[in-house]
């Protein structure tokens, strides 16, 4: 894990005592995200001024640092993440002549962009990361394939003597440091309101963009025209006729995710997704197990333990300790440059704590098993999509058009009755819409809207447009869900989640199971009978799992267990109660972000729309009132 940050634009003078102050303070920013040095250069003109906080794990002498020198005059790199390839392409590159002065992947990566070019870089590299490459007058920017490691971006494009200058960082926090000043885009609020997460491009501020997951980014540096974007992957698009045989694949993927100068663990519960992923790792490379220990009826210690000795792992519990609900808020608020509306946040910030808590001697590059369900169909959504109610929703008699609903749920003395009819006629209107329902049960766009006084109509609108570009009707279900997974939930919400909790406590998070190589085999393999059924969800990892379990390899029991997710467990029947004073007294009222009548768009208890509605709203507004707190009353 590392943190970059670019500042490109017209050549200056000399840097002033108020841009060295915000250059500071977006260094101290990125030093969370590395903890083992941070560096900056300067060109020449200072025309380009380049961050960097690293995180070593790939030759850990200072020759590997960054900013990076190229061979040519005016080629720096800087870059965060892992080339998991990178003994591959060393190869490839010797073999044509170059020559390395170190054994760091961030040198791979910069010789194979000199050499090949960007767009054939891209194809070849295998890995997770964020890089920013200047060439001269050029800039390119990407994001690997599954979005793993984020890049944000602003572009200004200056006055009438023209000159445009373009802000790049890992986090909306660095860019906010660097540019001296954050403006709240309240579409987005409205957009993380109904939909839980704020999806690229668009972040929470205004004129502040990400990029999407396989985005490239292309610019010519003082151009007063944006930056040129384009995506150079998405996932498959049909399906083969060949089912995967994907054991020697995953084997390959593994055994490359533990490359590295510096200890790598695993993440092992009681589940499908670490349990697979520990068994098909190589024997002899004495990777200790990690296991939350939460000290309730959710701890899978037990079985991992044992899955442990059985695979020669060492194995230790970290205790981990929900706290109080206010202190997680604020712990998220601190980590999060953006604010989601799920409370697996808080537990994971919990977790990277309580493992950076075990002092100097803790692992900093940590396996997990996350990415399983989208990449091999874990999801309720993923089995046969009439099993779920909203899915029923055309059959239902009774139920008006959504846009004769809109002028009502936007009120709030809209019934319970009427606001469960409008979600139900949104699921109705594209596969995309049903997606968003199903995987977050927020406001309706037309109340998000309605809460922060925007754009009824325009929110509506929005609402499921982004998403519906990426729907693919000739792909069977579940590939079809899979594909707006990847696209959707795992790029907005899940690999945020996971690189903020580790890059606030300066860990390296690799999720296997999202490589490039494996998503293009398993969501363009044919479906197969049992991942309609359960407990027939993910068949490649359980044929997986159910063979070592009859070698003795792992536990017997992670086949009989129900699914656990990664939620945030609370003591109380009701935890997400919590939320309402916390609410209440928030800036986020008092500055009229939010309407003070915001209850009156929350369902009662027991209504129709149901109760996971209820604590969803206000999951997402406590986490959004949290969140608002620190950035913009801290």
């Amino acid at each position: 894990m590392c943190g970059v940050g670019v500042i490109a634009g017209p050549p200056m003078r000399e840097i002033g005592a108020a841009l060295s102050d915000r250059l500071e303070r977006g260094m101290t920013l990125l030093r969370r995200r590395g903890p083992d040095g941070g560096r900056m250069w300067a060109s020449e003109d200072r025309s380009i001024i380049m961050l960097h906080a690293r995180l070593a794990v790939q030759d850990l002498t200072e020759a590997a640092a960054q900013p990076m020198a190229g061979k040519r005059a005016r080629s720096r790199l800087v870059y965060n993440g892992e080339i998991y390839n990178t003994m591959e392409l060393r190869e490839r590159l010797a073999s044509e002549g170059v020559r390395f002065a170190t054994r760091s992947d961030t040198e791979v990566l910069l010789h194979a962009l000199e050499r090949w070019g960007a767009h054939t870089t891209l194809e070849r590299v295998r890995g997770m990361f964020a890089f920013v490459w200047v060439d001269g007058d050029r800039l390119v920017a990407a994001v690997d394939h599954a979005g793993m490691k984020p890049l944000m971006y602003r572009h200004d494009p200056g006055g009438i003597e023209g000159g445009g200058r373009l802000t790049i960082a890992s986090e909306c926090d660095t860019i906010c440091a660097l540019l001296g000043e954050r403006e709240l885009d309240l579409e987005s609020v409205e957009d993380l309101l109904s939909v839980g997460y704020v999806a690229a491009p668009r972040t929470m501020y205004r004129r502040i963009c990400k990029l999407g997951p396989g985005q490239v980014l292309e610019w010519r540096i003082g151009d007063s025209a944006g930056p040129r974007v384009t995506a150079y992957w998405r996932p498959p698009e049909e399906v083969s006729g060949v089912p995967v045989r994907a054991d020697e694949l995953l084997a390959v993927v593994a055994r490359e995710h533990c490359i590295g100068d510096r200890e790598v663990a695993v993440f092992l519960s009681a589940g499908i997704d670490s349990t697979a992923l520990a068994a098909v790792l190589p024997s002899g490379l004495s990777l200790a197990a990690l296991t939350l220990n939460p000290g309730d009826a959710s701890d899978e210690c037990a079985v991992a333990e044992e899955t442990s000795r059985l695979l020669g792992m060492r194995h230790e519990r970290v205790a981990i300790s929900a706290g109080s609900l206010s202190d997680l808020l604020a712990d998220a608020a601190a980590a999060y440059d953006e604010p989601q509306g799920f409370t697996a946040l808080l537990t994971s910030v919990a977790m990277t704590r309580a493992v950076l808590a075990r002092g100097p001697h803790a692992p900093r590059v940590i396996l997990g098993g996350d990415g399983g369900d989208e990449a091999f169909g874990g999801y309720a959504w993923h089995r046969d999509p009439v099993d779920h109610p909203l899915n029923l929703a055309a059959g239902l008699s009774g139920i008006p058009h959504a846009g004769q609903l809109a002028g009502r749920v936007a009120l709030p003395e809209a019934t319970a009755d009427e606001r469960h009819a409008a979600m139900m006629s949104l699921a109705t209107r594209s596969y995309a819409h049903r997606y968003l329902v199903r995987t977050f049960g927020g406001f309706h766009p037309v109340e998000a809207a309605a809460l922060v006084g925007g754009n009824v109509a325009a929110g509506d609108e929005r609402f499921g447009a982004w998403l519906s570009t990426e729907d693919r009707p000739a792909l069977p279900h579940p590939r079809r869900a899979q594909r707006l997974d990847v696209l959707g939930f795992c790029a907005g919400s899940i690999l945020p989640k996971l690189d903020r909790a580790a890059g606030a406590m300066g860990l390296e998070m690799r999720s296997p199971w999202l490589d490039r190589r494996v998503l293009d085999a398993w969501l363009g393999a044919p479906v197969v009978h049992s991942e309609h059924t359960q407990p027939g969800s993910k068949p490649l990892l359980r044929e997986i799992v159910a063979r070592a379990a009859a070698a003795r390899r792992v536990s017997p029991q992670v086949l009989s267990r129900p699914k656990q997710g990664f939620s945030l467990r609370l003591p109380g029947t009701e935890p997400m109660e919590a939320m309402i004073p916390i609410i209440e007294r928030s800036a986020l009222v008092r500055d009229g972000v939010i309407r003070q009548d915001w209850m009156r768009f929350v369902p009662a208890p027991g209504t129709l729309v149901g109760r996971s509605s209820r604590a969803q709203r206000l999951c997402v507004l406590g986490m959004l009132g949290a969140w608002y707190e620190r950035r913009f009353n801290g």
